[in-house]
């Protein structure tokens, strides 16, 4: 059985293995979702409508109907959640830690199927998609 370690972001994630405590890190696997690198104003067009006020004469810019990077940070999280309970399900994964920015952290929570969420042992709202495996690993409790 092995301890499954998912380094995320709302567009990376890396899957890292290892056998225990005196165990050094194995990248498993990395995804990338490049919407969501991509700047929102990109699909937004031009500038925002204008629209009147209800009463009086002023005039001022629309909001948009919804903010794209995170709608693309909700899909990547649930893509995740996919391959994460693929993973569980296969019977490879003992233990599974989740170390990820603190607003993907949240929209992956809520994508986690029971099954993946009963192999959760620790969870660090943390960003390190951009770090070297030693500081994964130095973030992460010293036995795991």
């Amino acid at each position: 059985m092995n301890i499954l370690i998912l380094v995320a972001d709302a567009s990376r994630a890396r899957f890292f293995t290892t056998a225990g405590t005196s165990e050094p890190l194995q990248e498993a696997g990395n995804e990338i979702h490049a919407l969501s690198r991509v700047q929102g104003s990109h699909f937004e067009g031009d500038a925002p409508g204008r629209t009147f006020d209800s009463k009086g004469g002023g005039r001022h810019a629309m909001e948009p109907g919804s903010d794209f990077k995170h709608h693309e940070a909700q899909v990547f999280a649930k893509q995740v959640a996919e391959d994460l309970q693929q993973r569980v399900q296969s019977g490879d994964v003992s233990k599974l830690y989740l170390v990820a920015a603190p607003n993907f952290l949240g929209l992956l929570r809520g994508e986690l199927a029971q099954q993946v969420r009963d192999k959760v042992v620790l969870e660090l709202d943390k960003d390190l998609t951009r770090h070297e495996m030693v500081d994964i690993r130095a973030a992460l409790p010293e036995h795991l």
